[in-house]
């Protein structure tokens, strides 16, 4: 009996508790934020003169075994966000040789053309991937880089490279900053 005693007590006792935790009042307020905007961020890699990103930025004429150049580009940043950008590529758009040899000879043969961007290490035109080239700002007036592409015809050219032409597509990509899956050294 004493058992029943205590289990009815427990059971008072926690439908007491039930009701007075039910009559408990808490003093609420909400509030709604409006007009919040979100707006995505504008990457757009360009060019200082409209050409430089389109076509004719070189245009090199009577070029010789052991002939080099360079040219400076300035890149901008015409976009809301900082970006780094690189050459992916150097295609070869179209060519021509004289006297029945490789049309391609200045894109891909043995001693063709050779790009450097820092004047000291050279690649075959038909090499250049992926060459890393910089950041840029997308801050007011900070928002250009220049780079300086050197090129070359090797000294080993032979007389087979005579009369040949090249049309070559200059290929870019640029990307925003946090890109973890962009390697800057591929």
């Amino acid at each position: 009996m004493r058992m029943k005693a205590i289990i009815s007590l427990v059971l008072i006792a926690v439908m007491a508790f039930g009701i007075g935790a039910g009559s408990y009042a808490w003093f609420t307020s909400s509030a709604t934020s409006t007009n919040n905007v979100f707006a995505t961020g504008t990457l757009e890699l360009d060019g200082i003169e409209d050409e430089i990103f389109t076509e004719g930025v070189l245009d090199v004429d009577n070029i010789y075994p052991s002939w080099s150049s360079y040219k400076d580009i300035t890149v901008i940043n015409n976009g809301t966000l900082d970006f780094m950008y690189r050459l992916t590529s150097i295609d070869l758009e179209a060519s021509s040789a004289k006297h029945g040899i490789d049309q391609d000879i200045l894109y891909s043969g043995e001693n063709g053309l050779e790009v450097s961007f820092d004047g000291d290490n050279w690649m075959k035109v038909n090499d250049a991937k992926n060459v890393y080239l910089g950041v840029i700002p997308a801050e007011e007036n900070n928002n250009q880089c220049t780079f300086r592409i050197h090129y070359r015809l090797p000294w080993q050219a032979n007389d087979d490279y005579q009369g040949a032409t090249a049309t070559l597509k200059f290929n870019f990509l640029a990307t925003q900053l946090e890109n973890e899956k962009w390697v800057v050294n591929e």
